[in-house]
Parts: structure tokens; C-alpha cells; sequence
């Protein structure tokens, strides 16, 4: 559904966000 794809992709980028925020703390 719709809100599966929105559910997926929001939690991609959280991830990917999180994963830059790793790189800028070291």
C-alpha cells in the first residue's frame, strides 16, 4: 500500500540521517 511504501521510505531516511550524523560526530 501507499502507506507501507511512505512507512518504508521514511524509515530509509532516518537511517541514512542518522548514519550522517555517525560520520559528522568521528
Amino acid at each position: 500500500t501507499v502507506q507501507q511504501i511512505a512507512d518504508t521510505v521514511g524509515c530509509s531516511r532516518a537511517t541514512l540521517y542518522r548514519a550522517l550524523d555517525v560520520t559528522k560526530a568521528s
